[in-house]
């Protein structure tokens, strides 16, 4: 449904599919889009990945091109010069 509602499978009643809603999709159309109104200041953001393999690199890069200041990143590596979250690191 491309109004942003779905029929559960319950009821023939719409669920909404918003960012708020717990049943709401998680394809975006780019790595802006899945970031829009979540990044803030002082945040703190938490990275999966095992060395360079798995990192959310076109989050890294949006990350930073945000602008964002002040974060806490939470992760096992900070990458490698001019990959990962060494592009965090290399903007301070």
């Amino acid at each position: 449904m491309a109004n942003g509602s779905a029929l559960s499978a319950s009821s023939t009643s719409p669920v909404s599919l918003e960012r708020d809603s717990p049943l709401r999709s998680k394809v975006y159309t780019g790595p802006a889009a899945a970031l829009d109104g979540l990044l803030f200041d002082g945040m703190a953001i938490m990275s999966g990945g095992f060395g360079l393999s798995g990192n959310p690199e076109s989050l890294i890069s949006e990350v930073r091109r945000s602008g964002v200041k002040n974060l806490t990143v939470i992760s096992n590596n900070a990458g490698a010069e001019g990959f990962g979250l060494w592009m965090l690191l290399d903007s301070r």
